[in-house]
């Protein structure tokens, strides 16, 4: 008589096994979890990756809306790479070091800012006038060298929201001058591997799980925010009582036998 298998039940455990700063942009964390039954370890892992990198909000400026010289509004200039009398950097270096500046806010909205000083002297992100729910993280980086005594002003645009935008022209027609790629990921990179470790005759697998942040979240945080999209993701199927409630009838998607969209 063969003997019947026992199901394996395993309590789930996570834990922080290294933390460290590398600099205030660049924050890392790798986490244990564990045990897995084989093949779980890998589905959760991918998703964790995927959804670390691509869900999570982080803040980023996305628009100048003008440069002020004097008190003087610039008109905009042909191109990005034309230089502003009296500043050593042209407009596409400019918007290059905004572009390295790291922000860390909880805002729900677009929100402006400025930079409001006098020559000559070297700019950087600790001279961005904010309101209180928002913070820069590096606030030693470099924007622009002012050569003159001139007056010198640029009023930009913070937003918050995921993954990467490219030339935005939503405010164009609001006449702002110049469209910045935003690069809203917090999360910069995301490893995960597997290590099968037997227990008697029960084999588990362990997840080893390495995160770098830019240091407006920590990875500790990235990862219970990515936890909670998951889960938000697939909880309201939970609640599900006919299938057909999926789809309103304005939608009116057609499956066919197996369940797939039909043209």
């Amino acid at each position: 008589m063969s003997k019947i298998k026992k199901k394996n039940t395993f309590k789930m455990k996570w834990k922080c096994i290294e933390s460290r700063i590398e600099n205030p942009c660049l924050h890392y964390g790798r986490f244990i979890l564990s045990p897995f039954q084989k093949g779980q370890a890998d589905t959760l892992g991918t998703a964790l990756r995927r959804t670390l990198l691509s869900e999570i909000q982080g803040t980023a400026i996305t628009y100048i809306r003008y440069i002020q010289i004097n008190n003087k509004k610039l008109e905009k200039v042909s191109h990005e790479y034309s230089h502003i009398e009296d500043v050593e950097e042209s407009i596409h270096e400019i918007i290059l070091n905004l572009k390295q500046i790291v922000l860390k806010s909880c805002i729900h909205e677009s929100i402006f800012a400025s930079i409001c000083v006098s020559g000559p002297m070297r700019v950087t992100a600790g001279h961005i006038k904010l309101p209180s729910s928002v913070q820069v993280i590096n606030k030693s980086q470099y924007i622009a060298t002012i050569t003159k005594p001139i007056d010198f002003s640029i009023d930009l645009v913070i937003e918050r929201d995921r993954g990467f935008r490219v030339n935005d022209t939503r405010f164009s027609d609001l006449g702002y001058s110049y469209s910045i790629d935003a690069l809203f990921m917090p999360v910069r990179n995301v490893n995960y591997n597997i290590h099968i470790s037997k227990d008697g005759e029960n084999e588990k697998e362990i997840l080893f799980l390495e995160i770098w942040t830019n240091g407006s979240l920590t990875p500790r945080e990235a990862l219970r925010q990515a936890s909670l999209k998951l889960i938000g993701f697939l909880h309201s199927f939970l609640f599900l009582e006919n299938d057909d409630d999926i789809f309103s009838e304005e939608e009116n998607i057609k499956l066919d036998d197996e369940g797939r969209r039909s043209s």
